[in-house]
């Protein structure tokens, strides 16, 4: 569904979206094609898009939980249940003002938010754990 800067509402299928964000902008290039039999849909028409996908498991975390392993990929580092560090790489599904929504996390677990990169795989912690609801 697109909704248009004059509050129309469409429905069409997504044709393309880019791979990349505009440095810029940091907006991504999304082409769909929607019926426009009346001609009201000028081209290029600026919308907000809202895009269903299959839903999946993800993880809402701050920002500041992402850190890089040593080979550089993206992820978390959390505490398993022998206290001891294990770090997950993840990849960003959303981007939001109350955090980032991550997959490839196990359902459940302890995802160390403060000190995460005094910390690295397999070393042995003391957990203070404060349970946050989905």
């Amino acid at each position: 569904m697109a909704k248009l800067i004059n509050g129309q509402e469409i429905s069409g299928f997504v044709t393309y979206i880019s791979r990349s964000a505009d440095q810029t902008t940091r907006t991504f290039k999304v082409e769909i094609e929607a019926k426009n039999e009346d001609l009201k849909i000028s081209k290029g028409q600026t919308a907000e898009i809202f895009i269903a996908s299959d839903g999946t498991q993800a993880h809402l975390l701050p920002q500041s939980a992402l850190t890089l392993n040593d080979d550089g990929a993206l992820g978390v580092r959390t505490v398993n249940n022998k206290s001891k560090v294990v770090f997950y790489e993840t990849d960003i599904v959303r981007d939001t003002m109350q955090g980032v929504w991550l997959t490839g996390l196990p359902q459940k677990t302890n995802v160390i938010v403060v000190g995460q990169e005094y910390v690295t795989d397999g070393v042995k912690v003391e957990q203070n754990i404060k349970e946050v609801a989905n």
